[in-house]
């Protein structure tokens, strides 16, 4: 999935946004078991070249989760200091989440942010690089001189009208400079080369987000496809399962692997059969569709059975997802808790 640069602010906003996200589930105690986690908002981010800014992130609560409004209440509060205006931030109605798949296929590329892909973002190290130091010395430096103007407008002998007067000149000054000294990190240029290690590390944690709203495999693609894999394809639902359709102990969503599975058959099809890989990646795609035909088996058992045959097929679908390049490409622990930047 290729996706355009994002620029460097809005990926330090997304981090901020994320750091006080969970600083927000801890204190409300939101954090204690599993299924306490497992009904926390899921976050998705759309990409759209079209619209103003081009990142939108949209949250959708789940009702079982028990004092969702007050999280909801401090979610919105951190909309407009973290994310504008560099991101959109939409926080959904628990009504709208049936119809989310269907919005996303029109409105973008758009990646599911799992878990593990959040605490990972909550935790960039934005304020150390090139970019960040330079964008809060600037800021600092100028507000720090506000603060002076202002002290001197108090201090200073004289009419006040006369103080204000010089005080307004030498501010307006100040805002001249500010806006001539930060023009330089508004040209992608500048921003890719002081932000690049920012975009590359948060470009590592997208391309372990699965996309969403997916369509099923065309039908000219899918008479390319071998028997093997086509018969496996067909095993599964025809139509991608509801949101709330979940693995439990992994996070996974259905949806998710239904889209993992359609996107290999999708990749092979563009294969031609004469080429020295088609065999290898044939028969790693019918692994890897096996593979999801048994987590949608799994998930009609009681969870107790699920946890006991979950992991070793957890591991199976990332090798066979990696081998492919397709899907999330590595399984990662969870990080620990970092402090706020900009």
């Amino acid at each position: 999935m290729s996706l355009p640069p994002v620029h460097p602010r809005a990926i330090s906003g997304l981090r901020n946004f994320f750091h006080d996200y969970f600083q927000a589930v801890r204190e409300l105690g939101l954090d204690q078991t599993p299924e306490q986690r497992r009904h926390l908002p899921e976050f998705f981010l759309t990409f759209s070249e079209h619209s103003a800014p081009p990142l939108t992130l949209h949250i959708y609560p789940d009702g079982a989760l028990q004092t969702a409004g007050a999280l909801e209440d401090k979610i919105r509060a951190l909309f407009s200091p973290r994310l504008e205006p560099h991101v959109r931030a939409t926080l959904h109605e628990i009504s709208e989440r049936e119809g989310m798949y269907q919005g996303f296929q029109r409105g973008g590329q758009t990646l599911y942010l799992h878990p593990a892909a959040l605490r990972r973002l909550s935790q960039l190290p934005v304020a150390r690089d090139a970019y960040g130091v330079i964008h809060l010395t600037l800021l600092w430096a100028h507000l720090v001189s506000f603060g002076l103007l202002a002290l001197l407008l108090l201090l200073a002998e004289g009419g006040f009208l006369e103080n204000l007067l010089v005080v307004g000149f030498y501010g307006v000054l100040l805002l001249i400079s500010y806006f001539l000294l930060t023009l330089p990190l508004r040209l992608s240029a500048v921003q890719k080369a002081l932000g690049g290690g920012r975009q590359r590390a948060f470009a590592a944690i997208l391309a372990d987000c699965q996309p969403v709203g997916r369509r099923a495999l065309d039908e000219h693609l899918a008479a390319e496809l071998p028997a093997g894999v086509l018969t496996r394809l067909n095993q599964l639902p025809e139509r991608r399962p509801q949101p709330l359709d979940v693995l439990i102990r992994d996070e996974w969503r259905l949806g998710e692997l239904w889209d993992l599975a359609h996107q290999a058959a999708h990749d092979l099809a563009k294969v031609p059969e004469s080429s020295p890989e088609f065999s290898r990646l044939s028969t790693q795609t019918e692994a890897l569709l096996d593979d999801v035909a048994q987590a949608f088996a799994l998930a009609q058992l009681p969870e107790p059975e699920q946890a006991t045959r979950l992991n070793t097929l957890r591991e199976q679908i990332t090798r066979h997802a990696q081998a492919l390049g397709v899907g999330r490409q590595a399984l990662l622990p969870e990080p620990t808790s970092a402090q706020p930047s900009r």
